[in-house]
């Protein structure tokens, strides 16, 4: 599963699938995605017109519930 971001330039995204490895039905949960790791990742992050999208390789259901941009704690890492 993959979480990304893009523009006219380029796009980028972000492997969440450990993240969503161990997640239960029903089980809430909070994943940060740094835009530094996007932007490493080839997005444009200065000229954005796509702000997300969700790819999987095999059928998901996922429900959002937020969806927010915001400055990310120092210790979050980029997972290729």
């Amino acid at each position: 599963v993959r979480l990304g971001i893009g523009g006219d330039s380029g796009s980028g995204s972000a492997n969440l699938s450990a993240q969503l490895a161990n997640a239960a039905p029903g089980q809430t949960m909070q994943i940060r995605v740094r835009l530094s790791c996007l932007a490493a990742a080839g997005a444009p992050v200065d000229k954005l017109n796509r702000a997300f999208s969700l790819t999987a390789s095999e059928p998901l259901r996922i429900e959002i519930s937020d969806i927010r941009l915001a400055e990310g704690a120092p210790t979050d890492r980029c997972d290729p």
